[in-house]
């Protein structure tokens, strides 16, 4: 197996996060505009790294399992960055309230299996509050919690339930997953704190979850943006690595597809 990314690309992409922080892409509400890479052979473009630190966080690999990926990893002697051990990649586009954004990516998770009680975050739609407001828990988010795949979802009511302490509402969970192959992903979400917000799940091409109702909060000015990688809060013994591939994101389901 061939490995692209080498010490010249983790101080690259340093340089590229310094270059990038006031690189949001806000009010566009196009979603097709701007993609930031897919993530095969070493394709960022506009990808946010600020949440690469270490030379191991984030390398590019040319055939595992067929495909062109990105390697995601963290180690137990990692510092913490924020509240979490992290290595994600943000796409800087920032969805509008109401607007529909379609999202495809693919993972492979060999490496998270070790630790079965740890919560692993694999994917985050994150909050984003304006300047000075903490963001609240990701509207959306794709997990791997105690050895079941799950993807959690949060908004005004299921805060107040549940606090900011909560697990949030459970819109897909399944212990029986695919932990030697490719799984992909396609989540097609309406922004919307009220009724008429929507999600919609595909793994492998099976729609699998379905939502309908307020997906983010009400006192928000911007809808989320969007973050891949790994990332967990606890303590762990291993490190633990995971494949992304094939990220796409666009205004519509064809525009996604034909991607």
């Amino acid at each position: 197996m061939r490995l692209f990314s080498k010490v010249c690309f983790f101080a690259s992409t340093l340089l590229f996060a310094s270059a990038f922080a006031a690189g949001e892409i806000i009010g566009l509400k196009d979603a097709d505009q701007r993609n930031p890479g897919n993530l095969m052979h070493g394709n960022l473009e506009l990808w946010s790294t600020k949440r690469i630190t270490t030379p191991h966080a984030l390398k590019f690999e040319d055939d595992v399992q067929g495909a062109s990926a990105a390697r995601f990893e963290i180690r137990p002697d990692d510092e913490k960055i924020s509240d979490g051990y992290r290595a994600e990649l943000r796409d800087p586009y920032v969805a509008s309230p109401h607007e529909k954004v379609w999202y495809h990516f693919r993972t492979l998770l060999p490496g998270l299996l070790q630790d079965p009680d740890l919560s692993i975050v694999l994917a985050q739609w994150h909050d984003k509050k304006t300047k000075g407001r903490p963001a609240a828990r990701p509207p959306l988010a794709l997990r791997l919690t105690r050895g079941a795949l799950r993807v959690t979802i949060w908004n005004d009511q299921i805060l107040a339930a549940q606090g900011a302490g909560g697990e949030g509402e459970i819109l897909y969970e399944s212990r029986d997953f695919a932990t030697d192959k490719w799984i992909d992903f396609v989540f097609g979400v309406k922004w919307s704190p009220d009724d008429s917000g929507s999600v919609r799940m595909w793994m492998d091409d099976e729609l699998v979850a379905e939502h309908r109702g307020a997906i983010s909060y009400s006192d928000d000015v911007y809808g989320p943006y969007f973050k891949l990688g790994v990332y967990t809060v606890h303590d762990f013994k291993f490190p633990l690595h995971v494949y992304h591939s094939d990220y796409r994101r666009a205004a519509s389901e064809s525009g996604l597809r034909n991607k």
